[in-house]
């Protein structure tokens, strides 16, 4: 049966640091500013998050065990609600913010990347296949890293390679088939993703020097940092390789292509009938989607829903990229749900207009606070991993975009 219509459910938390103990030098602490003699008469000023550490449980993966349950928590609390249309034809849709899973040294070592989708897709499908096999999930993403090596110097680490990648995964299948899971790895790299610092030089006169630490990335115990490499390949100008994406389409059709527009499914699935894009927070504003190549995607449907799991982003018209009537929703980890725009935000395009249109009107959704799941028979406290508790919004069904191909230009101006 093809999916009529679709629902959007958004799970958050804001997400936040905890306080580094102590004051070491060139450090401002507790927000304000220490002057401290920088050789004669210039002073340097440091700021930023320097001052802080991630939040997290010490050991990896016990992290993200934690933080797994706190998804599945929410999820069960979302499939319970009663706002939620259980029909057949509504295809629901699960998104959580950016740097969900990140752990207490600001990433993880990237082979435990993929224990996240094994786990959610072993409990989906033992929960019972037919009941998430109608939800697709965007799980946020993950924080993975890789150490770079000095060419010259055996052994000598110079940075940090990061994946920032979202965790797509449509409900009820046990195994990885490359067709009903997906990652989309985040290209751009923006100053506030990881604990940075930012320093100014001033005289009696003004400043002389200024710096900005763009991101760098907390490893072990003793507040060390190195710096964050963009994967290679992305368009970022930090990458190490940038020509890797010119030979990359974004549209992906197995789950290591990493492109951010997808179908998921085969021929004659409900599934393979809707066509998603993910643009991970920044590179929605550097309008990814929108940039595709169509080219390449002649023949595909055109994006129907434009998902972005971010930390710091609103929905900008001007980088929407789907049909008329498509559906674009944001989940920010860093706004609160009384922000303006909220946390959790579903807007709907209108190709006449070029604009969007909020869906947050008064009977358009309902929020459920999530409760904290229990390990071992103790409850987590969602503190120790985020600076607030989890809420799921669930917004009532809204029709699915039409299908839409995407037709060479040449059909455009002679006709087919």
């Amino acid at each position: 049966m093809p999916y009529t219509d679709v629902q959007f459910i958004g799970y958050h938390h804001q997400l936040g640091y905890d306080a580094r103990n102590g004051a070491g030098p060139h450090r401002a602490w507790g927000g304000k500013y220490h002057l401290l003699p920088g050789g004669g008469p210039v002073f340097t000023l440091w700021q930023g998050k320097g001052t802080q550490s991630y939040k997290g449980h010490p050991n990896d993966r016990t992290d993200l065990m934690h933080r797994c349950s706190f998804v599945k928590s929410a999820i069960m609390r979302a499939s319970n609600s009663p706002h939620l249309d259980d029909r057949d034809s509504t295809l629901k849709v699960f998104l959580m913010p950016e740097f969900f899973f990140r752990g207490t040294k600001g990433g993880y070592q990237f082979d435990l990347i993929s224990q996240v989708l094994s786990d959610f897709r072993r409990w989906t499908f033992n929960a019972r296949r037919d009941r998430f096999r109608g939800w697709v999930f965007v799980l946020g993403t993950i924080i993975g890293y890789l150490d770079e090596y000095d060419a010259v110097v055996t052994n000598r680490k110079t940075g940090v390679e990061v994946f920032n990648i979202a965790l797509i995964q449509q409900g009820g299948y046990l195994d990885s088939d490359g067709k009903h899971d997906r990652l989309v790895y985040k290209e751009q790299v923006s100053g506030i993703d990881y604990i940075n610092e930012t320093w100014t030089q001033v005289d009696g006169v003004g400043m002389v020097g200024h710096g900005d630490d763009r991101g760098r990335i907390l490893l072990g115990n003793k507040n060390r940092y190195r710096r964050t490499i963009p994967t290679k390949g992305s368009h970022d100008p930090m990458s190490q390789a940038a020509t890797r994406s010119v030979n990359r389409s974004e549209w992906s059709t197995n789950p290591l292509q990493g492109g951010c527009n997808f179908r998921l499914g085969t021929r004659g699935e409900s599934i393979n009938e809707v066509s998603f894009g993910v643009e991970v927070c920044l590179d929605h504003l550097s309008a990814r989607m929108k940039n595709t190549d169509e080219a390449e995607t002649i023949g595909e449907i055109e994006p129907m829903i434009q998902l972005i799991p971010s930390a710091g982003m609103d929905i900008k018209d001007n980088a929407v990229a789907v049909t008329d009537t498509g559906y674009v929703f944001n989940v920010d980890g860093l706004r609160t749900p009384g922000s303006t725009p909220p946390a959790i935000e579903l807007k709907q395009w209108n190709a006449g207009t070029s604009t969007t249109a909020a869906l947050e009107g008064l009977g358009s959704f309902a929020v459920h606070s999530v409760p904290n799941p229990t390990v071992g028979g103790v409850a987590l406290n969602p503190l120790t991993y985020f600076a607030s508790a989890g809420n799921v919004k669930v917004y009532r069904a809204r029709p699915m975009p039409p299908q839409v191909t995407i037709e060479s230009p040449l059909v455009a101006l002679f006709g087919p």
